[in-house]
Protein backbone atom coordinates (compact mmCIF):
# COMPACT_ATOMS: atom_id res chain seq x y z
CA UNK A 1 0.00 0.00 0.00
CA UNK A 2 1.35 3.27 -1.06
CA UNK A 3 0.51 6.23 1.35
CA UNK A 4 -0.55 9.47 -0.32
CA UNK A 5 1.73 11.27 2.10
CA UNK A 6 4.54 9.75 0.84
CA UNK A 7 6.46 11.78 -1.81
CA UNK A 8 7.10 10.69 -5.14
CA UNK A 9 10.17 8.65 -4.73
CA UNK A 10 9.09 6.59 -1.78
CA UNK A 11 6.12 5.93 -3.86
CA UNK A 12 7.72 4.26 -6.25
CA UNK A 13 10.42 2.70 -4.17
CA UNK A 14 7.22 0.95 -2.33
CA UNK A 15 5.40 0.02 -5.65
CA UNK A 16 8.77 -1.40 -6.86
CA UNK A 17 9.58 -3.37 -3.83
CA UNK A 18 5.86 -4.98 -3.96
CA UNK A 19 6.07 -5.44 -7.94
CA UNK A 20 8.95 -7.36 -7.04
CA UNK A 21 7.36 -9.88 -4.35
CA UNK A 22 4.67 -10.27 -6.80
CA UNK A 23 6.98 -11.44 -9.16
CA UNK A 24 8.86 -13.78 -6.49
CA UNK A 25 5.97 -15.54 -5.65
CA UNK A 26 4.70 -16.04 -9.42
CA UNK A 27 7.46 -17.80 -9.89
CA UNK A 28 7.73 -19.49 -6.88
CA UNK A 29 4.61 -21.20 -7.64
CA UNK A 30 5.51 -21.95 -10.85
CA UNK A 31 8.12 -23.54 -9.77
CA UNK A 32 6.46 -25.34 -7.22
CA UNK A 33 3.76 -26.58 -9.91
CA UNK A 34 6.84 -28.08 -12.47
CA UNK A 35 8.24 -30.24 -9.17
CA UNK A 36 5.02 -31.48 -8.26
CA UNK A 37 4.24 -32.40 -12.19
CA UNK A 38 8.04 -33.70 -12.64
CA UNK A 39 7.21 -35.68 -9.08
CA UNK A 40 3.71 -36.84 -10.51
CA UNK A 41 5.40 -38.43 -13.74
CA UNK A 42 8.16 -40.19 -11.88
CA UNK A 43 5.76 -41.84 -9.92
CA UNK A 44 3.59 -42.93 -12.83
CA UNK A 45 6.93 -44.23 -14.12
CA UNK A 46 7.45 -46.29 -11.56
CA UNK A 47 4.27 -47.63 -11.55
CA UNK A 48 4.55 -48.20 -15.25
CA UNK A 49 8.08 -50.31 -14.33
CA UNK A 50 7.07 -52.08 -11.79
CA UNK A 51 4.12 -53.18 -13.87
CA UNK A 52 6.12 -54.45 -16.60
CA UNK A 53 8.51 -56.38 -13.94
CA UNK A 54 5.71 -58.31 -12.60
CA UNK A 55 3.94 -59.27 -16.02
CA UNK A 56 7.51 -60.73 -16.48
CA UNK A 57 8.22 -62.72 -14.35
CA UNK A 58 4.69 -64.34 -14.37
CA UNK A 59 6.38 -64.98 -18.60
CA UNK A 60 9.33 -66.60 -17.05
CA UNK A 61 7.07 -68.24 -14.86
CA UNK A 62 5.56 -69.40 -17.46
CA UNK A 63 8.05 -69.86 -20.01
CA UNK A 64 9.39 -73.03 -17.08
CA UNK A 65 6.11 -74.55 -17.31
CA UNK A 66 6.02 -74.30 -21.10
CA UNK A 67 9.41 -75.83 -21.56
CA UNK A 68 8.20 -78.76 -19.34
CA UNK A 69 5.29 -79.23 -21.46
CA UNK A 70 7.05 -79.46 -24.32
CA UNK A 71 9.62 -82.07 -22.86
CA UNK A 72 6.31 -84.28 -21.92
CA UNK A 73 5.36 -84.22 -25.13
CA UNK A 74 8.79 -85.19 -26.41
CA UNK A 75 8.16 -88.29 -24.24
CA UNK A 76 5.13 -89.09 -25.90
CA UNK A 77 6.66 -90.68 -29.08
CA UNK A 78 8.28 -93.47 -26.75
CA UNK A 79 5.47 -94.14 -24.93
CA UNK A 80 3.41 -94.69 -28.26
CA UNK A 81 6.07 -97.61 -28.96
CA UNK A 82 4.99 -99.05 -25.84
CA UNK A 83 1.39 -99.11 -27.34
CA UNK A 84 2.61 -100.34 -30.07
CA UNK A 85 4.55 -102.95 -28.67
CA UNK A 86 1.51 -104.32 -26.19
CA UNK A 87 -1.05 -104.04 -29.07
CA UNK A 88 1.54 -106.65 -30.95
CA UNK A 89 1.74 -108.81 -27.87
CA UNK A 90 -2.28 -108.71 -27.72
CA UNK A 91 -2.27 -107.21 -24.89
CA UNK A 92 -5.58 -104.66 -25.86
CA UNK A 93 -6.73 -104.22 -22.76
CA UNK A 94 -3.88 -103.48 -21.06
CA UNK A 95 -3.17 -100.43 -23.91
CA UNK A 96 -6.31 -99.28 -23.95
CA UNK A 97 -5.87 -98.76 -19.96
CA UNK A 98 -2.33 -97.17 -20.44
CA UNK A 99 -4.05 -94.80 -23.55
CA UNK A 100 -6.59 -94.03 -21.22
CA UNK A 101 -3.90 -92.46 -18.67
CA UNK A 102 -1.42 -90.76 -21.41
CA UNK A 103 -4.86 -89.09 -22.67
CA UNK A 104 -6.15 -87.56 -19.46
CA UNK A 105 -2.37 -86.19 -18.72
CA UNK A 106 -2.48 -85.02 -22.28
CA UNK A 107 -5.17 -82.93 -21.73
CA UNK A 108 -3.96 -81.33 -18.75
CA UNK A 109 -0.66 -80.40 -20.04
CA UNK A 110 -0.73 -79.75 -24.23
CA UNK A 111 -0.84 -76.39 -24.81
CA UNK A 112 -3.53 -76.14 -28.07
CA UNK A 113 -2.74 -73.29 -29.72
CA UNK A 114 0.84 -73.22 -31.73
CA UNK A 115 1.56 -70.08 -33.34
CA UNK A 116 5.09 -70.52 -34.32
CA UNK A 117 6.18 -68.00 -31.70
CA UNK A 118 7.27 -69.56 -27.81
CA UNK A 119 6.55 -66.45 -25.84
CA UNK A 120 2.93 -65.68 -27.65
CA UNK A 121 2.12 -69.38 -27.44
CA UNK A 122 2.83 -69.23 -23.25
CA UNK A 123 0.56 -66.11 -23.14
CA UNK A 124 -2.54 -66.98 -25.47
CA UNK A 125 -2.68 -70.93 -23.75
CA UNK A 126 -2.62 -69.37 -20.08
CA UNK A 127 -5.37 -66.56 -21.35
CA UNK A 128 -7.22 -69.29 -22.67
CA UNK A 129 -7.20 -71.77 -20.17
CA UNK A 130 -8.02 -69.01 -17.57
CA UNK A 131 -11.07 -67.45 -19.81
CA UNK A 132 -12.28 -71.13 -19.97
CA UNK A 133 -12.40 -71.38 -16.12
CA UNK A 134 -14.07 -68.11 -15.99
CA UNK A 135 -17.01 -68.96 -18.25
CA UNK A 136 -15.86 -67.23 -21.01
CA UNK A 137 -15.53 -68.30 -24.67
CA UNK A 138 -12.18 -66.99 -26.67
CA UNK A 139 -12.34 -67.21 -30.35
CA UNK A 140 -9.06 -66.73 -31.63
CA UNK A 141 -7.64 -66.00 -35.49
CA UNK A 142 -3.75 -66.63 -35.89
CA UNK A 143 -1.19 -67.16 -38.46
CA UNK A 144 2.01 -68.01 -38.46
CA UNK A 145 4.40 -65.36 -36.07
CA UNK A 146 7.72 -66.93 -35.78
CA UNK A 147 8.60 -64.24 -37.94
CA UNK A 148 7.26 -61.61 -35.23
CA UNK A 149 10.32 -59.31 -34.58
CA UNK A 150 8.77 -57.59 -31.24
CA UNK A 151 10.58 -58.60 -28.04
CA UNK A 152 9.81 -60.55 -25.61
CA UNK A 153 8.86 -58.08 -22.72
CA UNK A 154 7.12 -56.01 -25.12
CA UNK A 155 4.98 -58.72 -26.37
CA UNK A 156 3.85 -59.38 -22.35
CA UNK A 157 3.16 -56.47 -22.20
CA UNK A 158 0.52 -55.88 -25.25
CA UNK A 159 -0.83 -59.09 -24.80
CA UNK A 160 -1.31 -59.62 -20.91
CA UNK A 161 -2.68 -56.03 -20.55
CA UNK A 162 -5.24 -56.60 -23.69
CA UNK A 163 -6.18 -60.06 -22.63
CA UNK A 164 -6.43 -58.90 -18.23
CA UNK A 165 -8.59 -55.80 -19.41
CA UNK A 166 -10.99 -58.66 -21.39
CA UNK A 167 -10.91 -61.18 -19.44
CA UNK A 168 -12.12 -58.39 -16.38
CA UNK A 169 -14.72 -57.00 -18.44
CA UNK A 170 -16.20 -60.37 -19.04
CA UNK A 171 -16.25 -61.02 -15.41
CA UNK A 172 -18.67 -58.28 -14.66
CA UNK A 173 -21.21 -59.68 -17.25
CA UNK A 174 -24.04 -62.49 -16.08
CA UNK A 175 -23.89 -63.80 -19.83
CA UNK A 176 -22.96 -63.55 -23.33
CA UNK A 177 -19.28 -63.82 -21.84
CA UNK A 178 -17.32 -64.20 -25.24
CA UNK A 179 -13.77 -62.50 -26.32
CA UNK A 180 -12.72 -61.85 -30.13
CA UNK A 181 -8.52 -61.69 -30.48
CA UNK A 182 -7.09 -61.57 -33.39
CA UNK A 183 -3.31 -61.81 -34.18
CA UNK A 184 -1.82 -62.00 -37.35
CA UNK A 185 1.07 -61.24 -39.77
CA UNK A 186 -0.32 -59.78 -43.18
CA UNK A 187 2.33 -58.18 -45.58
CA UNK A 188 4.97 -57.19 -43.23
CA UNK A 189 2.53 -56.17 -40.66
CA UNK A 190 1.15 -57.26 -37.06
CA UNK A 191 -2.37 -56.91 -36.98
CA UNK A 192 -4.19 -56.83 -33.56
CA UNK A 193 -7.46 -56.78 -32.31
CA UNK A 194 -9.40 -57.45 -29.36
CA UNK A 195 -13.17 -57.55 -28.98
CA UNK A 196 -15.02 -58.05 -26.29
CA UNK A 197 -18.48 -57.17 -24.82
CA UNK A 198 -18.66 -54.87 -21.61
CA UNK A 199 -21.60 -53.99 -18.40
CA UNK A 200 -21.16 -50.59 -18.94
CA UNK A 201 -20.96 -48.00 -21.78
CA UNK A 202 -17.50 -46.85 -22.21
CA UNK A 203 -16.04 -42.79 -22.15
CA UNK A 204 -13.36 -42.25 -24.80
CA UNK A 205 -11.85 -39.09 -25.14
CA UNK A 206 -8.40 -38.79 -27.50
CA UNK A 207 -8.16 -42.18 -27.91
CA UNK A 208 -7.93 -43.36 -24.44
CA UNK A 209 -10.72 -44.40 -21.98
CA UNK A 210 -11.73 -42.26 -19.35
CA UNK A 211 -12.71 -43.76 -16.46
CA UNK A 212 -15.94 -42.42 -14.74
CA UNK A 213 -14.66 -43.42 -11.42
CA UNK A 214 -11.25 -43.33 -8.89
CA UNK A 215 -10.29 -46.40 -9.20
CA UNK A 216 -6.73 -45.97 -7.93
CA UNK A 217 -3.30 -44.50 -9.73
CA UNK A 218 -3.28 -47.98 -11.56
CA UNK A 219 -6.00 -47.48 -13.81
CA UNK A 220 -5.54 -47.07 -17.09
CA UNK A 221 -1.87 -47.41 -17.02
CA UNK A 222 -2.32 -50.81 -18.82
CA UNK A 223 -3.84 -49.25 -22.03
CA UNK A 224 -0.85 -46.95 -22.18
CA UNK A 225 2.10 -49.48 -21.95
CA UNK A 226 0.48 -50.65 -25.31
CA UNK A 227 -0.15 -47.85 -26.75
CA UNK A 228 4.00 -47.20 -26.23
CA UNK A 229 5.10 -50.08 -27.48
CA UNK A 230 2.75 -49.58 -30.54
CA UNK A 231 4.27 -46.05 -31.06
CA UNK A 232 7.77 -47.43 -30.42
CA UNK A 233 7.12 -49.69 -33.43
CA UNK A 234 5.74 -47.01 -35.65
CA UNK A 235 2.41 -48.30 -35.36
CA UNK A 236 -1.15 -47.22 -34.81
CA UNK A 237 -4.37 -48.22 -32.47
CA UNK A 238 -8.10 -47.06 -32.42
CA UNK A 239 -10.28 -48.01 -29.47
CA UNK A 240 -13.93 -47.47 -29.49
CA UNK A 241 -17.22 -48.07 -27.56
CA UNK A 242 -20.03 -49.63 -29.77
CA UNK A 243 -23.56 -51.04 -28.56
CA UNK A 244 -22.34 -52.67 -25.58
CA UNK A 245 -18.70 -53.63 -27.80
CA UNK A 246 -15.51 -52.11 -26.82
CA UNK A 247 -12.67 -52.39 -29.62
CA UNK A 248 -9.48 -52.28 -29.78
CA UNK A 249 -7.45 -52.51 -33.21
CA UNK A 250 -3.60 -51.70 -33.89
CA UNK A 251 -1.18 -52.03 -37.06
CA UNK A 252 2.62 -52.26 -36.10
CA UNK A 253 5.10 -52.17 -39.13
Amino acid sequence: MVSESQDAGSRQATFITVSGFAVINVCYFYFISQILDKEEEARRLRLVHEQTQNQMALYRSMQKSYDLQRRQLHDYKNQLGCIQGMLEEGQAQNALSYVSRLTGTLSQSDGLINTGHDVVNIILNRKYQESAEKGITMTLMLNDLSALSISEEEIVILLGNLLDNAIAACEKLDSHRIIRFKMTLEKGQLILSVHNPVKEPVLIKDNRVVSRERRGPRHGIGLINVDSVIRKHGGDSVIKYDNGWFYFSAIIP
